[in-house]
């Protein structure tokens, strides 16, 4: 077959060695007549003949330039889409940075009016770590003894009680969460000033215990600190009754407590670093009896 095929080239080759020079020559006899301003019947009918021979050449050049331009648009868009996508991405990362930024200048603003309204040294701490084991409920802060945290300091944010320090090393603290169940807290109902004590039940939630049967506590009471224990200054945020239990017989009625603040989302907190001198005169009484 290949024998076929060549053999029919090789009788065909003088065909198209002449159509190859009859082209070549028309389009440079084209070429020549279009620089003349004046044309003879023979130079018309030439110009006639070569005309489309220029076509078919000039034709599938023209499509070869269009498929090139295309492919340099097509490759000048993916560069440009590349570009967009970072820029996108750069952008969507400044904004990311700017809404954080602006939360932690809220947050510390909040804690500054917090700090303005108890007038008492207060240091401000980061959480570094988290312990929220079956035993214990606690937290540990960027702050030490070397930045003046000392055992038993209270620690705050603007939403209301968090704990006391339990342990100090040179460069950060342990802090016992009040809900854990060996926290406790002196508290006093806000509209009725009936007391009680706030003690650890679960990650969000304590109990109010030890109020007298007869005391006024309703649910949707807001608890504060009372300043009695020694350890929180009076009037901090602690939590709102939810639901009162005065069906089992005592002295005491009790209340399940929501607290204000969520330890899930916990970050910034204060560390009380001097007490009222209300809470001096209590510690050193509660020492003094101890």
């Amino acid at each position: 077959m290949r024998e076929s095929m060549f053999g029919s080239l090789g009788r065909h080759r003088i065909f198209l060695t002449a159509a190859v020079l009859l082209g070549a020559a028309a389009l440079l006899l084209s070429s020549s007549l279009q620089r003349r301003t004046k044309y003879s019947f023979l130079d018309r009918l030439l110009f006639d003949l070569a005309f489309p021979i220029e076509r078919m050449v000039a034709l599938p050049a023209q499509s070869v330039r269009g498929v090139w331009n295309d492919y340099l648009d097509l490759v000048g868009v993916s560069r440009e889409n590349r570009d967009l996508h970072r820029r996108v991405s750069e952008l969507a990362e400044e904004n990311r940075q700017y809404r954080e930024a602006l939360l932690t200048s809220e947050r510390y603003g909040r804690m500054e009016k917090l700090r303005d309204k108890f007038q008492q040294p207060m240091l401000p701490a980061s959480l570094i770590g988290v312990d929220s084991s079956s035993w214990f409920h606690t937290v540990l802060l960027d702050k030490g003894a070397h930045d003046g945290v000392r055992k038993g300091m209270a620690v705050v944010t603007p939403e209301g009680v968090v704990g006391h320090v339990l342990e100090v090393s040179s460069r950060a603290s342990k802090v016992l969460l009040v809900t854990d169940r060996s926290s406790a807290v002196d508290v006093m109902v806000e509209r009725s000033r009936a007391r009680g004590i706030v003690q650890g039940l679960a990650p969000d939630r304590c109990e109010l215990k030890y109020v007298t049967r007869g005391e006024d506590v309703k649910p949707g009471d807001r608890l504060i600190s009372s300043g009695m224990d020694g350890i929180f200054p009076k009037g901090l945020a602690v939590g709102k009754v939810v639901r009162v239990d005065r069906v089992h017989r005592g002295l005491f009625q009790h209340a399940d407590v929501e607290l204000h603040v969520d330890f899930n989302k916990l970050e910034e907190v204060f560390v009380i670093l001097e007490l009222s001198p209300q809470q001096k005169l209590l510690r050193e009484q509660a020492q003094r009896l101890g």
